[in-house]
């Protein structure tokens, strides 16, 4: 599941330097994933249904999951790393405790404020070096980039706690990709250049074709993982997509770090290490409750 999640980022730089358009491939990929899981419920009988609370949440829910987060990554991806790409968006685990320490939505142990502490460290060495570089240096686009973990920080506290009682995994899944597709729609019909077809994006279809492949294994894995292990081992994920991530963007872009940003990387495989602690501790104080 992780690596998969790594091997996303570089699917996503490779489309964007294509030069294809940012809007076309983000229509073209949400389009993909609609189709695909909406055969997935179609398979598992579980339709959706058109109602005004499950549009709200699945509204918000798309912007969160795919509009936002996959439009900035298309965005910045031709300016800065896939190694960079992917430690910032695995800073989202960071995001959620930050946000949940400032709303008090729920309490924060100390685990977790040192993970807060160790994920902001790990993003001042990364961006640092960048500030001390003629115009700054990729610092304002790593600064873009954090609206990715910021989407993704979001996203799970508002799934938490909004979703509707009668809505299955796979619904939502498939409702998700569906909503970010009919938000996109207006945005990519006013282009004057619109390409779509697999046979209009040259040399963007294929690294499409493997982004929604892998983003198809990876979300069955995800609620596979869930049901069977629990939420907390599944975060576990996130340490491999981030080194897998890094590892991809060597493999593929020839990539190289200086010893800052590997510092960065360490701290904030420490941070998430942090995170998983207070949240199995979390789920054990709960179950005590119970």
């Amino acid at each position: 599941m992780g690596s998969m999640w790594g091997l996303q980022f570089s699917m996503l730089k490779f489309a964007a330097l294509s030069e294809v358009g940012e809007i076309n491939i983000l229509m073209a990929t949400l389009l993909l994933l609609a189709l695909v899981f909406s055969g997935y419920v179609v398979v598992k009988r579980e339709p959706i249904r058109v109602s005004r609370d499950w549009f709200v949440f699945l509204f918000i829910i798309a912007l969160l999951g795919y509009v936002i987060p996959l439009g900035v990554t298309l965005f910045v991806a031709p300016h800065i790393t896939v190694g960079t790409l992917s430690f910032v968006a695995c800073l989202a685990p960071v995001v959620t405790i930050l946000l949940a320490l400032v709303t008090r939505s729920e309490p924060v142990s100390r685990s977790r404020k040192l993970a807060l502490l160790l994920g902001l460290t790990s993003v001042i060495l990364v961006l640092w070096p960048q500030l001390q570089l003629p115009e700054f240096g990729t610092a304002g686009w790593i600064l873009i980039a954090l609206g990715i973990p910021l989407a993704y920080g979001i996203e799970p506290i508002l799934v938490d706690t909004r979703w509707p009682e009668d809505m299955t995994s796979s619904q939502l899944i498939a409702g998700e990709a569906i909503v970010a597709t009919i938000i996109m729609l207006p945005i990519y019909l006013q282009q004057e250049d619109t390409r779509l077809l697999v046979t209009e994006m040259g040399a963007a279809a294929w690294p499409l074709i493997i982004f929604v492949f892998a983003g198809v294994v990876e979300t069955l894995l995800y609620f596979h993982l869930i049901k069977t292990t629990g939420g907390v081992f599944v975060s576990f994920g996130t340490f491999v997509s981030l080194i897998a991530g890094v590892a991809w963007g060597m493999v593929l872009f020839s990539e190289r770090h200086d010893i800052l940003v590997w510092l960065a990387v360490a701290l904030l495989l420490g941070a998430l290490l942090l995170a998983a602690k207070g949240q199995l501790a979390s789920d054990a104080a709960i179950k005590r409750n119970l």
